[in-house]
């Protein structure tokens, strides 16, 4: 097991099951009425030995089916944790991943913004919309599914 994976399981993994939700890996959900709220830690593809990155992505989502777990993409709704934090711009948090302290302040970092601006944001949405989720989830039961992140004009890279 990585430095990273220990810090999440006894650290950030405790925290996010007080606050309700269940863990897969890097991947968190909860119920909230008929929707799913997800949270993902998202590990940046161009880590290495000596240096990684993570970030945040959260979705919000009606269940269509019993079981499995919903990622952020492949919810209604779904936005990077930068587009929420004040200054709007994508954010990533920086670790060296063999030392445990690093890896647990940027862990800690990423959970002092979840708290304060995810889960108000995954709150803010209510059991049943009549706007831009009713669309997507018609596109779903059909068999497409639209991909298009919430953007607000914040420019996301996939």
């Amino acid at each position: 097991m990585s430095v990273l994976d220990r810090t999440i399981a006894h650290g950030f993994a405790l925290r996010m099951a007080s606050l309700g939700f269940a863990r897969h890996h890097h991947r968190w959900n909860r119920r909230k009425g008929l929707r799913v709220q997800a949270v993902d830690l998202q590990l940046s593809s161009h880590n290495t030995h000596l240096g990684g990155r993570l970030t945040v992505n959260l979705g919000v989502g009606l269940r269509l089916r019993t079981g499995g777990w919903m990622r952020a993409e492949d919810c209604d709704g779904w936005v990077r944790i930068g587009l929420l934090c004040p200054d709007r711009q994508d954010r990533w948090y920086g670790y060296d991943p063999r030392d445990a302290d690093s890896v647990a302040a940027a862990l800690a970092a990423a959970l002092g913004d979840i708290e304060a601006h995810a889960l108000p944001w995954l709150d803010s949405w209510r059991a049943v919309d009549t706007g831009s989720a009713i669309p997507r989830l018609l596109l779903r039961l059909v068999g497409l599914r639209s991909r298009k992140p919430i953007t607000d004009g914040f420019r996301h890279r996939r």
